[in-house]
């Protein structure tokens, strides 16, 4: 595993002098690194490793950068067991890491520095959480619910699921601003819908077409939303073959 090998996303998150990389895919090479506990320094970069689906093999390393090791599976190393299978996303929050475990379906929480899990969200079987945003003004985190077609609404201190709402097909990411969480619903390449929901109601205020399958989405400090719409896939079976079309665009809302 490098770097030049990071997976569907990356994520860099600020920690002081700290960056936080998210999500690389693939298994540990074995015997390069070091498997003792990292010590924090205050300067390093989180390297979280997706893993293969199915395996249960997804782990979280940690790069010192002022001595220049590598400690792989600082989670299972600080907590006696794996982290779980597949995970996809990680958002830094008050000092603790929030790892969204996909085949897990858990969100497991955890502290800066010492990796000691501070709690554990569980989603219904099936359900498929993809990533997590977080609400500023409130401390709720959103995850959307790829299998469960929904947007499920977390408590951060109880570590609970404390509300869902359906939303559109095949959820993927969310992002808040000024009161709005926005949802993409990707439908799995045939989707074209953007699903907002209302922060302080937790009901959907509108649904806004953009373009085809809708991933990532991101929400710029210039009162913008920008979301990455991905193309059609060619081996998507729900899209007739005249339609399909490949390609990215890129839309402000």
């Amino acid at each position: 595993m490098t770097i030049a090998e990071i997976g569907r996303r990356t994520t860099w998150l600020a920690l002081g002098a700290l960056a936080l990389l998210a999500v690389a895919c693939g298994e540990d090479d074995g015997g390069f690194v070091d498997d003792t506990p990292a010590d924090a320094s205050g300067a390093g970069v989180y390297v979280l490793n997706e893993g293969g689906f199915g395996q249960g093999n997804a782990s979280l390393s940690f790069y010192d950068a002022v001595t220049g090791e590598l400690t792989e599976s600082v989670f299972a190393t600080a907590n006696g067991r794996a982290l779980g299978d597949t995970a996809n996303d990680i958002v830094l929050r008050d000092n603790q890491l929030w790892i969204v475990v996909n085949n897990s379906e858990t969100v497991e929480v955890l502290a800066v520095g010492t990796h000691l899990l501070a709690g554990t969200v569980t989603f219904a079987a099936g359900s498929s959480p993809t990533t997590i945003a977080f609400d500023g003004a409130t401390g709720k985190g959103y995850v959307p619910l790829r299998f469960g077609n929904a947007l499920a609404r977390i408590d951060p201190v109880s570590f609970q699921q404390d509300g869902i709402l359906e939303v559109g097909t095949n959820p993927q990411e969310a992002v808040v601003s000024d009161g709005k969480v926005y949802v993409t619903d990707s439908g799995f390449g045939s989707g074209t819908t953007v699903t907002v929901v209302d922060t302080a109601t937790f009901t959907i205020s509108s649904i806004i077409e953009v373009g085809t399958n809708p991933t990532a989405i991101v929400a710029p400090d210039n009162g913008k939303i920008v979301v990455l719409a991905s193309g059609v896939t060619w081996d998507n079976p729900d899209t007739p073959e005249d339609d399909r079309t490949t390609g990215r665009q890129e839309r402000s809302l």
